[in-house]
């Protein structure tokens, strides 16, 4: 419950991931299915949006509008017991 609580909210990425320099809410929904985010870093501004979603679980996204020699790039958290 304590990495969810990170990981499940979905559109503060910048304050947990030093790399990222801002992060925002393109969707007027909760965190979830279907919802995007802006993320920059650097000079590079993504898109992404959640294609896969369980609280406590699994979350997993799509990074959007990356050039077609990269085709599609996922992430995906999957959230086990330790130990």
């Amino acid at each position: 419950e304590v990495v969810w609580s990170v990981l499940g909210d979905y559109f503060q990425l910048h304050t947990w991931a030093s790399a990222i320099n801002h992060c925002s809410a393109m969707t007027a929904a909760p965190a979830g299915p279907d919802a995007r985010r802006r993320v920059v870093v650097g000079s590079n501004v993504l898109l992404e949006e959640v294609v896969e979603w369980a609280p406590n679980e699994v979350m997993a996204y799509e990074i959007l509008g990356l050039p077609k020699a990269l085709r599609s790039v996922q992430n995906r958290w999957v959230l086990a017991a330790h130990g």
